[in-house]
């Protein structure tokens, strides 16, 4: 998948895609302590933030992560951070 981005954050954009991949590890880490809460946290910061970069499907999935975290579902919770993952190590970008 390619996501057009805005040439004037083009400096901003490695180091967002590096974060969130911070985040995946630390998501885990989580999922395997049963922190639900923290894991809502994350998913939240991470979809407003995602969508102001244009990656909409990270958005997507932090969104269903924070609502399965609510909802203390660990087997959707696992799901999403496979997807997750799997989107952040295809995902490309280019400027518009």
């Amino acid at each position: 998948m390619i996501v057009k981005i805005d040439p004037d954050i083009e400096d901003l954009v490695e180091f967002f895609l590096e974060k969130r991949r911070e985040d995946y590890v630390n998501l885990v880490k989580l999922l395997k302590e049963e922190n639900y809460n923290q894991i809502a946290q994350i998913g939240h910061r991470i979809a407003g933030t995602a969508l102001s970069y244009g990656f909409e499907r990270i958005g997507e999935l932090a969104r269903a992560m924070e609502m399965a975290a609510k909802a203390q579902k660990p087997v959707d919770i696992g799901k999403v951070l496979i997807e997750y993952d799997k989107h952040l190590k295809e995902v490309k970008y280019e400027c518009e």
